[in-house]
């Protein structure tokens, strides 16, 4: 039991907690200690800063269906206003909703919110001239 139970911290720790979020002209990078996963830049419609009383006042309470603790959370939140969407937070200040054309919205929390979402707004009008 205790094999299993480490064996489970682990593979959360290197496969489902991203450590780093990415910005590049070819799109979004969810950067994961083991993988990284890429949101093309052709799929991305745009961000913004977002404080968590602006959310809960857009999307209304939520309800997460994934995994969380005092380090964060990650899976998915069902909003009452706007249905699913996914997250990686790490903190409740400090967010950037990330509009996709396909999929759910993208709720994160990076180092520095407004830098990022600055970031991918240009790689939007970029991608869409």
């Amino acid at each position: 039991m205790f094999l299993l139970i480490v064996s489970l911290y682990a593979a959360v720790w290197l496969a489902c907690r991203p450590s780093g979020f990415s910005v590049s002209a070819e799109g979004l990078d969810v950067v994961f200690p083991a993988w990284t996963r890429s949101l093309s830049a052709a799929s991305l419609l745009g961000a913004h800063a977002i404080t968590s009383q602006a959310f809960r006042e857009e999307f209304g309470w939520a309800m997460r269906i994934g995994v969380g603790g005092l380090g964060g959370g990650f899976g998915w939140l069902w909003t009452k206003r706007r249905g699913m969407l996914e997250f990686y937070v790490s903190r409740l200040d400090g967010l950037v909703l990330i509009e996709r054309r396909e999929g759910m919205p993208l709720l994160v929390t990076p180092e520095e919110p407004a830098r990022m979402a600055a970031a991918v707004e240009a790689v939007c009008r970029s991608a869409s001239s």
